[in-house]
């Protein structure tokens, strides 16, 4: 997913691995709602079936991802393009990694 995705589906402040790899959570700014909102998110459907009952056009956790593992190589993978970039340090990448699985689970 690309900025410009993640800015069609609004303005958002987002952190590291929900920028390159979105899953539990989709922060809002304040352009989007009321000033009251700055800093809240609106959490992804986990399920199809789910975001489809909500009316929620954002596509689901389970429509992004086949799984934890898969959502966790994918921001792996998004950090080690940016240390190729000189964005991020190579060291930096387990730590990513082991807060996007650890998000994933809920913790």
């Amino acid at each position: 997913m690309s900025v410009a995705d993640v800015a069609h589906q609004a303005n958002c402040i987002l952190d590291f691995e929900n920028l390159c790899c979105p899953a539990i959570k989709f922060a809002i700014g304040a352009a989007d709602v009321g000033m009251d909102m700055v800093g809240s998110y609106l959490p992804f459907a986990r399920t199809r079936a789910e975001r489809e009952k909500a009316a929620d056009p954002r596509r689901s956790v389970e429509e992004r991802y086949s799984g934890r593992e898969e959502y966790v190589k994918q921001v792996t993978a998004a950090a080690k393009a940016l240390v190729e970039q000189r964005f991020l340090l190579e060291r930096d990448v387990p730590g990513l990694a082991a807060r996007a699985a650890a998000r994933w689970d809920g913790r």
